[in-house]
């Protein structure tokens, strides 16, 4: 669907399924028999879709990033989320690979599921892409969690400084002669430069920033404590692409 002139208040990521539910049944399904269903649906599945529809009928404007097959464009449950106002504009459509399915019988209290999701194999290398990243460019911050980042990010920093310091002196009491110094000099240099890279404190970057951080150890998941849960998820996620 097309986009939106303003970003999305929330941004979803995760697997998404073609769910088809069966539910009413007479008898207890079993091996070797045919039970029939008195109710039947086909929805959009997956925690990635229940929680875009439930925030676009709390009035939010959602956007979510996931993969399909090509299928996916003439199967009503994904139209559902187009007819729902959720942007699907970043998901990745796999040639291919059909959609993610899932098969869901509801007896007694109880249910069983069996999927099919081969196109869900790495699935955060969506997050890699030029949609996926232009769409987190949107995301908007509270007030609370621009203070949570700013936290977490200057954490971040001053550890990243002490160990360099803690290097720095090390390499300073090794030094014996003259070229010693012009070597600690282009190291120092050097360090500058990455952690001017690496730390990047522009909203927009700052997810890619924040999974570097966690990869490299210099953050934990503790230290982004507070962040909204959607976007926690896909900082996670692109922690471990």
């Amino acid at each position: 669907m097309a986009r939106r002139g303003r970003g999305p208040e929330l941004v979803v990521f995760g697997e998404f399924y073609l769910d088809l539910v069966f539910c009413r049944l007479g008898l207890a399904p079993a091996w070797g028999a045919e039970v029939r269903a008195q109710e039947y649906t086909e929805a959009p599945g997956g925690g990635v879709a229940t929680t875009a529809l439930t925030a676009r009928r709390l009035g939010a404007g959602v956007a979510m990033i996931t993969r399909v097959g090509p299928d996916a464009a003439a199967h009503p449950a994904w139209r559902m989320l187009a007819a729902a106002g959720v942007d699907a504009s970043a998901t990745e459509v796999r040639r291919g690979m059909s959609t993610a399915r899932s098969a869901c019988v509801a007896f007694n209290g109880d249910r069983m599921i069996i999927t099919h999701d081969p196109i869900n194999q790495d699935l955060e290398a969506v997050l890699r892409r030029r949609p996926a990243i232009a769409l987190m460019r949107e995301w908007k911050w509270s007030p609370a969690e621009k203070a949570v980042a700013r936290r977490a990010f200057n954490l971040a920093l001053s550890r990243e400084l002490d160990a360099v310091i803690r290097e720095a002196k090390e390499r300073a009491n090794r030094i014996t002669e003259a070229a010693g110094l012009w070597e600690l000099e282009a190291w120092l240099g050097d360090q500058r430069r990455r952690i001017d890279r690496t730390f990047d404190y522009r909203y927009s970057v700052l997810p890619l920033v924040f999974a570097s951080l966690l990869r490299d150890g210099r953050l934990t998941e503790n230290d982004l404590s507070g962040l909204d849960p959607a976007k926690f998820d896909a900082i996670r996620h692109m922690v471990r692409s």
